[in-house]
């Protein structure tokens, strides 16, 4: 079995810090996308939550009372402490369900979001995160074609997923799709197939609407350019 560093030391590696053994990241693809994924996170939530607008806009109010002329220290060290606990709380670039978490990598240099574009030939890679081990299933909705699964890719049931981290171990690469095009997570409390989800032989021009005994579902759309 594989050792990986602990996640206290995944999670200080992402904020620089130096940490004894270090080094295992150069051998361990997996610890490696996970410090990355937590640095990306970081960096999304610090331009989510932008400190110096927030001060502005409570300068901006006049009179005010005198609690308030400590704002300016306040609100970015509540900020500071937010990114330093931003694992935690719900991310706003991941599918983060029933203690479990599906970060989703483009090019392995960002996080997809609900406002993220896609290009063709751009690479989706998964990161899962789950605190008991459970099932999870991406399927791959685009109009006018069959479903097609990526978590795990191309298979015929649901994933089993340990507690813990999961770095899958099949990416996918996007095609130039000129149609719409949805990623649903399911995450399950037992193995799911394929075929028991009855799903028609290709998907119609609307949002996927799945309902799943035992599952909890999750829909992001792959924008293109220009749509």
């Amino acid at each position: 079995m594989t050792k990986h560093l602990r996640r206290i030391d995944v999670e200080r590696l992402s904020t620089g810090e130096v940490v004894d053994g270090a080094e295992h990241l150069d051998s361990c693809t997996e610890c490696r996308a996970a410090v990355e994924a937590l640095r990306l996170e970081a960096a999304a939530f610090v331009r989510a939550h932008p400190s110096r607008a927030l001060v502005a806009r409570i300068n901006q109010a006049r009179p005010a009372p005198l609690w308030r002329r400590w704002w300016p220290l306040v609100v970015p060290l509540a900020a500071a402490a937010a990114v330093a606990s931003f694992v935690v709380v719900r991310q706003p670039t991941e599918v983060r369900l029933k203690g479990a978490s599906i970060s989703v990598l483009v090019n392995g240099a960002s996080l997809l979001s609900s406002d993220s574009v896609v290009n063709a030939g751009d690479r989706l890679s998964f990161v899962v995160e789950a605190a008991r081990p459970m099932h999870a299933l991406v399927l791959d909705f685009e109009v006018g074609k069959p479903v097609s699964v990526f978590v795990p890719f191309e298979g015929a049931a649901s994933l089993a997923v340990p507690a813990g981290r999961t770095v899958v171990p099949d990416g996918v690469v996007l095609d130039d799709a000129p149609v719409r095009e949805w990623l649903v997570t399911l995450w399950c409390d037992r193995p799911v197939s394929v075929e028991q989800l009855a799903l028609p032989v290709s998907w119609p021009d609307a949002p996927p609407q799945l309902s799943v005994e035992g599952c909890q579902v999750e829909r992001v759309e792959l924008r293109r350019p220009g749509r």
